[in-house]
């Protein structure tokens, strides 16, 4: 009854929580977000459909933008604060990722292994910008996304896949 005249356009369903896309491109989640998999702040249980707000903003990335930056606000790109569209997302088992139209991948929940691709280990309660790979590039524009237990995996637009966290995810060893 909720999303009556709210047509949606993707949903994806994580460990007792599920995610939705509207044709609008606004995020709504549900469930359990004991571990920040919602993205909707320190709420333990979401009964209802609630709305996750993708904001274009900065997202605390190590290794994204030195001390220097934040103190004079040289980013490499500007922040608007304003509410971003969603076009892709998927749920894991705690945590998830929301792909904006502007291909930007938005990641949250828990962080132990480093599944948000943040660049540490703390889990996020809020959504969060990846921008840069591990090396300080710059990603590029994300088209297809998908979590597993522990793991994230990002495609972009020209195939090239990106991954973060652990089990196997690509990185070689799978410590048999």
């Amino acid at each position: 009854q909720f999303f009556y005249r709210k047509p949606i356009k993707f949903i994806s369903c994580g460990h007792n929580y599920s995610l939705a896309i509207t044709n609008e491109g606004i995020v709504y989640g549900w469930g359990e977000n004991k571990l920040g998999q919602l993205g909707l702040g320190h709420i333990q249980i979401v009964e209802n459909p609630t709305q996750i707000p993708i904001l274009d903003k900065y997202g605390g990335q190590e290794g994204c933008n030195t001390s220097e930056n934040l103190i004079n606000k040289k980013f490499e790109r500007e922040y608007t604060n304003k509410l971003l569209k969603a076009c892709y997302l998927s749920a894991g088992y705690s945590h998830s990722v929301v792909v904006t139209e502007e291909g930007l991948p938005v990641t949250f929940g828990l962080n132990i292994y480093g599944q948000l691709g943040l660049g540490n280990s703390i889990t996020s309660f809020e959504p969060r910008l990846i921008e840069k790979d591990e090396g300080g590039e710059l990603i590029e524009p994300i088209v297809k996304a998908a979590c597993s237990t522990s793991g994230t995996f990002l495609i972009s637009k020209s195939g090239k896949m990106y991954t973060c966290g652990s089990g196997d995810i690509g990185h070689g060893d799978l410590g048999m």
